[in-house]
């Protein structure tokens, strides 16, 4: 990524520190905590251990219990999920203090190359329903991805739901004016057992956006697709590669010349 901060291609510079791009899920979510827009995160820091296998100190064990504890209004237990990964990788469920904590120490114990410099834990939702609203901030698009089981609380037109995602989406790009939000974006979101609206996750570049609506998928379809172009032809040595195709092409169009064979003949 240090590598790419001065190329001229997309994203670049600022850019890559964008924490959707990168999917370090604290960063973003801690954008969201002072308005009570995500759901309560707990960060487990890789323990510091001179010793392959980690256990954490009495201190950090008070402190995660302390959190269980004060997070469990849903009554379904607690998740852990690390960081810079999708589709539910060393994502577990838990109902047992005891072993969460288990859990938490094998799984920095087994990262021997310390890939992760934290995982976080959350309260498990009562209401498995999630919306995944696809939103396009520059168009002003939104439209839902159903997913999930649980109990529907947002209908059509869905109005609190989209005035919320906008909001989520305009707080994170006012605390991080260098994210990648102008193009495709995609706002995850749980309701509370209080009926609170909290965001679960963000996605960008590569989200999931299809859906039973094959007008809404092909209009994002489109809109990528002239998002992505721009972008590419932006890039030098893509200008370089239209120029250079255009003009074979042009090479190729034009007629054949007639080759003048009368000398050699006479040669001959």
């Amino acid at each position: 990524l240090q590598r790419l901060k001065y190329h001229p291609g997309f994203p670049n510079g600022d850019q890559l520190m964008c924490p959707v791009f990168l999917q370090d899920k604290i960063k973003y979510l801690r954008t969201l905590e002072p308005y009570n827009m995500c759901n309560a995160t707990y960060m487990v820091e890789r323990p510091r251990s001179s010793t392959h296998d980690i256990r954490f100190s009495k201190v950090e064990k008070d402190r995660i219990v302390a959190f269980l504890y004060n997070c469990s209004d849903e009554e379904c237990g607690w998740v852990v999920k690390p960081p810079f990964v999708t589709c539910g990788t060393h994502f577990k469920m838990f109902q047992c203090q005891t072993k969460l904590l288990g859990h938490l120490e094998k799984f920095f114990t087994d990262d021997i190359h310390c890939i992760f410099p934290y995982t976080m834990i959350q309260p498990c939702m009562q209401n498995r329903r999630e919306y995944k609203v696809i939103y396009i901030p520059s168009k002003q698009t939104q439209y839902i991805v159903p997913c999930g089981h649980g109990t529907s609380f947002s209908s059509k037109p869905h109005t609190r739901l989209f005035e919320f995602v906008r909001r989520a989406v305009d707080v994170f790009r006012e605390h991080c004016p260098h994210a990648i939000t102008d193009g495709l974006f995609r706002v995850d979101v749980f309701q509370t057992k209080l009926g609170n609206l909290v965001v679960n996750e963000f996605e960008s570049l590569d989200a999931v956006y299809y859906c039973g609506g094959r007008d809404k998928s092909f209009h994002v379809t489109n809109f990528l697709r002239e998002h992505w172009l721009k972008h590419l032809t932006e890039i030098d040595i893509i200008q370089d590669l239209i120029v250079k195709s255009t003009f074979e092409a042009i090479k190729e169009d034009l007629p054949t010349p007639i080759k003048n064979t009368r000398k050699k003949r006479e040669r001959h």
